[in-house]
């Protein structure tokens, strides 16, 4: 039988490993964003040459590329899921609502412009639209995600469109538009998603 200090040791040990863990494959998502924001190929190659480490150390962690590139577009995801839950709730009218979920969405896509780059150019309009595999692909975080956004359309008591059909508008809408301010000059960015925010807001609002 162990002793407590051993059962303590042991749990350090696991504590210490997993969270090595995390800090390698986070080194490699890093490469592999910094790849996709310089446009370059996101090739297993590429990214361990980004990262300065052996390319088996990146098979290691993700078994080809298409899970690599779900591994960081689900960690956008995840970013964006835990943005909405903090500072929404900080926001207490509708409209305001609307307004801080489209403007954390934009701020957070733009600051992981290789992942938005990245995810426009795998990804079909009719599956931005549908939203095809994408719970299955990027997971519990992209639920929450959805869940956080629904609540604020909810909260609007729209009468002329549906909220799953409302959800489906914001979401093309924004990732359209974000499209085009990612290609834009750095000084023409801000002014760039202040129009999306201000016409996807306004489809919503029309529909009160």
């Amino acid at each position: 039988m162990l002793h407590e200090s051993e059962w303590r040791f042991m749990l350090t040990n696991v504590d210490f490993k997993i969270a090595k863990e995390d800090a390698s494959r986070n080194v490699i998502l890093d490469a592999a964003e910094a790849c996709a924001r310089k446009r370059l190929p996101l090739q297993m190659v590429g990214v361990a040459d980004q990262a300065g480490i052996a390319v088996g150390t990146v098979y290691r962690y993700f078994k080809d590329k298409q899970h690599l590139q779900d591994a960081l577009i689900g960690r956008v995801v995840r970013v964006l899921s835990d943005e909405l839950k903090e500072r929404l709730s900080e926001v207490k009218p509708k409209r305001e609502r609307l307004r801080a979920m489209l403007q954390i969405i934009c701020d957070v896509a733009l600051s992981h412009a290789g992942a938005l780059r990245l995810f426009l150019s795998i990804s079909t309009w009719e599956e931005l639209a549908t939203k095809a595999n994408i719970p299955a692909r990027f997971g519990e975080a992209e639920e929450q995600f959805e869940k956080l956004q629904l609540d604020v359309i909810l909260g609007l008591r729209l009468k002329r469109i549906a909220p799953e059909s409302a959800l489906a508008f914001v979401r093309a809408s924004i990732l359209a538009g974000l499209g085009r301010v990612i290609n834009a000059a750095p000084e023409r960015q801000a002014e760039g998603i202040e129009e999306v925010i201000r016409l996807t807001e306004g489809g919503l609002v029309g529909c009160t």
